[in-house]
């Protein structure tokens, strides 16, 4: 079941999406209740919740962010995470790719040296990650805006040969922490500690197509799902959310929510 815990800013949503944790882990000892953030967000969280819980503690509460959920899901189902590849270690694997492909790329070959270059291509690469786009999916990107850029159109076609011969390397024996999510969301039916969970989303502002497929996976395996989404309740019945606004974010993810439910 989707809730929606909905207010301006400085409204109390966070306090009120605490205290349904705290009520529900009380009356229900044998249930899981999870409360999932931003990554930056978590320290802070698990310190409020702790002097707001009557016996100073958390027993069936679980604070998580994306990543540790998806650990959590690798953990509670058997499933191999992977060695873990970090930005320095993607660096140094597109760095090595692009140097053997040298001859083949348009524009990338001859940039390579420019310092912070490679970090921004892997940052490229890792925003099409996050947002499940494939190395099959570029060229029909770089297509598109060939007529008006043709310089960008060279560079994508780049990216997608670079991305491609990264995703063969990688294998099946190393994973990006963009693709945890991925992986965690396939295996998520089979983790029993989610079944009859109640989850909590605070503090997101959107999600990206890949964190929308885990909450899919979530809403068919757990009770009840409830976000907070910075908005008014006027916002949440005006269905013109494409227009520009104050509460367009939380618009924009009402609705996505409300598809995929």
């Amino acid at each position: 079941m989707l809730y929606v815990i909905e207010g301006p800013a400085g409204s109390g949503k966070t306090k009120r999406a605490y205290d349904l944790l705290l009520e529900g882990a009380r009356e229900h000892k044998d249930r899981n209740y999870i409360l999932v953030i931003p990554e930056q967000s978590s320290i802070t969280a698990q310190r409020d919740m702790v002097e707001l819980s009557p016996n100073k503690g958390l027993l069936n509460i679980d604070i998580l962010s994306f990543n540790r959920l998806a650990h959590r899901i690798f953990s509670a189902t058997g499933g191999e995470a992977c060695d873990l590849i970090d930005d320095s270690g993607k660096n140094l694997i597109i760095r090595r790719i692009a140097d053997d492909l040298k001859q083949e790329l348009q524009v990338i070959g001859g940039e390579l040296r420019k310092s912070g270059y490679v970090a921004e291509i892997r940052s490229v690469i890792s925003e099409f990650m996050q947002y499940g786009i494939m190395p099959e999916d570029i060229p029909v990107i770089a297509a598109s805006v060939a007529d008006r850029s043709p310089y960008l159109s060279r560079k994508l076609q780049d990216i997608a040969v670079i991305y491609r011969r990264f995703k063969e390397y990688m294998g099946n024996d190393f994973m990006t922490r963009e693709e945890l999510l991925v992986r965690a969301s396939a295996m998520a039916h089979d983790a029993d500690f989610l079944r009859g969970a109640t989850l909590i989303f605070d503090s997101f502002t959107g999600f990206t197509p890949v964190q929308y497929e885990v909450i899919s996976k979530m809403m068919r395996k757990c009770g009840s799902l409830y976000f907070t989404i910075t908005m008014d309740s006027e916002a949440l019945e005006d269905n013109s959310y494409e227009e520009e606004g104050l509460f367009k974010m939380g618009r924009e993810m009402a609705a996505k929510l409300s598809r995929i439910a």
